[in-house]
């Protein structure tokens, strides 16, 4: 047993069974009876207790601090990548040491340029150095507390390290370069002040290069369409070019 979790070996076959629910239903029985018993009479009596402690835990599950940070690099112990499990194919499955957390994710205030900082509880393995959850846990989640997966700077993959994309984003309502902060002009990022930014999203995995170049891209075709966009068009190129420079140097050690 290891955490809520019974671990079986059947010929070879490693099976997993929920804890205590596999004892309490009888899809798993003990060979002793009286040691069984005595384990169901001490979960009886444990009952009131774990649905007190649950409904605490889950009116307390998920906080979120409002910051005066708009620039998400100067906030301090946040989490920029989290994987969600949506199969049996597991840590947990696989007995690695897991541990629970309670991890600081950055979520873009909608309704403001700062960026909200929101503890949700979840899991950690150290022998990956993964930060996880399930997938349909943190769906529910999210929905309970009514935020936006797109307004999260983190980036989320699957158990095969396959990114998950949930819905496609408007990208002339809202980018994930804008969201980061990502602009252009005379009055608002240098260009050195944008490659910056540039190498922070890539090194954190919050886009994929594709993902920017896309996005440069869409601002090139239809944004620079518009009167007196010349510089920005120029500034798009330029990181464009920074982009391919950087996929270049060797620096991207990840594959999607």
């Amino acid at each position: 047993m290891i955490g809520t979790t019974v671990f079986v070996d059947h010929n070879g076959n490693l099976q997993s069974y929920d804890f205590p629910e596999c004892f309490i239903t009888d899809t798993l029985r003990f060979v002793d009876k009286e040691y069984q018993t005595s384990m169901m009479q001490e979960i009886s009596r444990n009952e009131l207790v774990q649905e007190k402690t649950s409904s605490y835990i889950s009116k307390k599950s998920v906080t979120t601090q409002n910051s005066s940070y708009t620039d998400v690099r100067r906030i301090p112990g946040l989490v920029y990548k989290i994987q969600l499990i949506g199969s049996s194919n597991n840590h947990a499955i696989r007995i690695h040491p897991v541990e629970d957390v309670v991890v600081k994710l950055a979520y873009k205030n909608p309704k403001s340029k700062t960026f909200d900082i929101v503890s949700i509880p979840m899991h950690y393995c150290s022998r990956c150095d993964k930060y996880f959850d399930m997938k349909q846990s943190f769906l529910q989640t999210l929905q309970k507390y009514n935020l936006d997966i797109n307004y999260f700077a983190a980036s989320f993959e699957s158990e095969t390290g396959q990114p998950i994309v949930f819905k496609q984003m408007d990208l002339r309502e809202l980018s994930k370069l804008k969201l980061f902060g990502y602009s252009v002009g005379a009055n608002v990022l240098s260009t050195g002040a944008r490659h910056e930014l540039l190498d922070f999203i890539l090194k954190n995995h919050l886009m994929t290069a594709s993902e920017i170049k896309s996005q440069l891209q869409f601002n090139i075709r239809f944004i620079g369409k518009k009167a007196h966009m010349d510089d920005a068009v120029g500034d798009w190129e330029k990181d464009i070019d920074y982009v391919n420079n950087y996929i270049s140097s060797g620096k991207i050690h990840w594959r999607y």
